[in-house]
């Protein structure tokens, strides 16, 4: 039989009524049937369960985190401690590489002299200097500079190694006045006097040729002048008891002399010419201080 217009209108009324008893509306629908204690009894339950689980889910989540940051703080420790292994592996590398009779190229033992002074690691003068000269015979057969780089990182490492007999170590500074000096133009790091001593055994530094030695006269003065922190062109002067330390020492082979000078964890920026080799060799000495006279 067809449904007249009143049956239609009712299931239209229970259609709506059912799609708003959803959400909120399904739960105050909900409170609205039940009595106040009833709902309240009934809400109370179902917060109490879903809080239970609730904080098992918490639990379970804080102890899954706390076991993963353990596992990441081990790998982290596992990961340091390979990293020394490899640290210990390629300094001891280092150490063979450079030292006499090892058939490394120039580039291997300069990349193990800049590694050597990188991390610290001291080592005895005598094998370093020992490189140092093999580098320099080798020099003039290569014109690719490759080898003369290499003789420039085993210098600064001598430099490096120089820290341990730096007269330094054991001078107070000079309180008095300074000898009379003459520094190149546009120089702008420090200098310092230290210890005491009598002419001739007093720090000069000026020009070849200046003239007249004003400091003569001097009956009492320092022991050395310490220059650093800055580039120092040697060229073109004559140096006597200067410690040269921390600076970048720049040498374009031109007329130079030197007595009794130190130089302690320099960087060197020398040009490649016979008197520059000449002077590398100086550097190398047994006796720490460089002498040198290429005028």
């Amino acid at each position: 039989m067809p449904l007249n217009e009143t049956d239609k209108s009712w299931i239209r009324e229970t259609i709506e009524n059912a799609n708003k008893s959803h959400g909120w509306g399904k739960a105050v629908k909900f409170i609205r049937e039940w009595s106040g204690v009833e709902a309240a009894v009934a809400i109370l339950i179902f917060a109490a369960t879903q809080w239970t689980s609730y904080i098992e889910f918490r639990t379970t989540t804080n102890t899954s985190l706390t076991s993963m940051n353990d596992k990441l703080q081990r790998m982290q420790t596992d990961l340091s401690g390979l990293k020394h292994d490899v640290d210990v592996l390629q300094i001891q590398h280092s150490i063979a590489v450079i030292q006499p009779g090892s058939r490394a190229t120039p580039k291997d033992v300069g990349e193990a002299a800049s590694r050597l002074k990188r991390e610290g690691v001291t080592l005895p003068r005598p094998p370093v200097t020992e490189a140092a000269r093999s580098l320099v015979q080798k020099v003039s057969s290569d014109p690719s500079g490759n080898t003369w780089n290499a003789l420039s990182r085993v210098l600064e490492y001598v430099s490096f190694l120089n820290k341990q007999s730096s007269p330094l170590l054991t001078l107070e500074p000079f309180s008095g006045k300074g000898t009379f000096i003459i520094l190149p133009h546009g120089w702008t790091g420090q200098y310092a006097w230290f210890g005491s001593s009598t002419y001739p055994d007093v720090p000069q530094f000026h020009p070849i040729g200046f003239g007249l030695d004003s400091n003569e006269q001097i009956h009492e003065g320092p022991a050395f002048l310490v220059l650093s922190g800055a580039p120092l062109t040697l060229d073109g002067h004559f140096i006597r008891r200067v410690i040269i330390m921390d600076a970048e020492v720049i040498y374009d082979g031109g007329p130079l002399q030197l007595k009794d000078v130190y130089f302690v964890n320099c960087t060197f920026k020398i040009k490649p010419t016979p008197r520059s080799r000449s002077l590398a060799l100086a550097m190398i000495s047994p006796a720490i201080a460089t002498t040198f006279f290429g005028a």
